[in-house]
């Protein structure tokens, strides 16, 4: 999983770490293991990342210490996809 601003890239993988890139110098600038297994979806804002895995959770991230700030559990399934802004997180899960 990709997503990238116009700053940073921000990806999930197959072992639960979510990694944010600097564009200009393709350095890595954080690295945090968000997920038990493989991240299936991730959002971010200029502060927040939120991303989704198969483990049935998604997790809020600070994007500049990659500190989880709050996990949110209830899907019964692999959560597969997840919107937000500053109100609500949508998720939708199988």
């Amino acid at each position: 999983m990709i997503k990238y601003g116009q700053l940073e890239l921000i990806s999930g993988d197959a072992n639960g770490y979510v990694i944010v890139w600097w564009l200009k110098t393709g350095d890595i600038v954080q690295k945090t293991k968000a997920h038990t297994g493989v991240v299936t979806d991730l959002q971010f804002d200029a502060t927040k990342i939120v991303t989704c895995g198969v483990d049935h959770n998604l997790q809020l991230l600070d994007i500049t210490t990659g500190d989880i700030l709050q996990t949110l559990r209830g899907h019964e399934g692999p959560v597969v996809g997840i919107a937000f802004d500053t109100v609500q997180i949508m998720s939708a899960s199988r």
